[in-house]
């Protein structure tokens, strides 16, 4: 056993994760390959890869972490972005965090001094496909666990892949299971060893969320001054006296062939699928509402009322 000095670090540090033979916890799903996904992380982000490139054994052995050591921290902090572009809500990924780490890694192929590399371990839900959601729909987007047999189940992540917290709900009436993992360390003691079997997505938990998820709204697309030649504004029927250095803001869409697509697997469903039904083709919301007349002359009326007349508004239950 080394000194005390000698293992634990000072500074900002903060504890180190006690000493364990993490890989040979073969009985718990979540700790299998721990050590080599940590690596190919590492390798990754310090050579700034992307996910999709192979690496071999021979990469994974030049990874060093300084003393073999994981800092574990509490808390993490995570600001809020912006709407600087149009995003397919179907291209967020959702996971539970269950744990927060720094190290000092290096590459022995690279030499060079070790840097601080800090990251989540993350185990991954992915969206159910049989079920209808969205903002037309007026149901919430509802997920499940990836099953633990899945290479992909449990990862790590930069957090500055991180967009922001997300509300999940219990789907209570789907009940709990063991069917996506076994005993693990990946649970609280709280569970009793099993997960709920569906998660709902809280859409309108507040203004920001609610945002994510509906299109052709204010801050959604990137605002640049377009610059008009005089030829131009002399074209403008106006009857204003335009000066040739005034210029007019237009709204730049993003072209949505430009979007990775990162759609999750198909999840299966046993037993009574009679929610399956086909995929809202504008889940987002711009589609047009069917409305009665009386309700069709007030549509451009302003919302009173904070988040509750929002939920009104949308046919959203509380």
């Amino acid at each position: 056993m080394e000194d005390e000095e000698e293992v634990l670090d000072t500074g900002t540090d903060g504890p180190p994760i006690e000493p364990m033979e993490i890989d040979q916890s073969y009985s718990d799903p979540a700790l299998k390959d721990f050590t080599p996904k940590l690596k190919a992380y590492l390798r990754r982000q310090l050579l700034a890869l992307d996910d999709d490139v192979q690496l071999t054994k021979e990469d994974l052995l030049n990874v060093i972490v300084e003393k073999d050591l994981l800092y574990t921290h509490a808390t993490m902090k995570v600001n809020y972005t912006t709407y600087d572009d149009s995003i397919d809500p179907h291209c967020y990924w959702y996971g539970e965090i269950l744990g927060i780490f720094h190290v000092y890694a290096l590459l022995a192929d690279h030499p060079s001094k070790a840097k601080r590399m800090e990251f989540l371990w993350v185990r991954w839900f992915r969206r159910d496909m049989t079920y209808t959601c969205g903002l037309k729909a007026k149901r919430f987007p509802r997920l499940g666990y990836m099953p633990h047999e899945d290479p992909d189940a449990f990862g790590f992540l930069d957090p500055q892949d991180i967009v922001r917290g997300s509300h999940l709900i219990p789907a209570f009436r789907h009940g709990r299971t063991t069917e996506y993992l076994p005993k693990s360390v990946a649970r609280p003691e709280s569970s009793r060893n099993e997960d709920w079997r569906f998660y709902y997505v809280n859409m309108v938990v507040d203004r920001d969320m609610l945002m994510r998820y509906h299109d052709n709204v204010i801050g959604h697309h990137k605002i640049t001054p377009l610059q008009l030649s005089d030829d131009s504004l002399s074209t403008i029927d106006n009857n204003l006296a335009v000066s040739s250095d005034q210029t007019l803001l237009s709204e730049a869409v993003d072209d949505p062939s430009s979007i990775e697509d990162t759609t999750m697997p198909l999840m299966q469903v046993d037993g009574d699928n009679s929610d399956s039904e086909e995929e809202d083709a504008d889940w987002r919301g711009d589609a047009i509402f069917e409305q009665d007349n009386e309700e069709a002359d007030h549509e451009d009326e302003p919302l009173y009322g904070g988040d509750a007349a929002v939920i009104n508004h949308l046919g959203l239950a509380e």
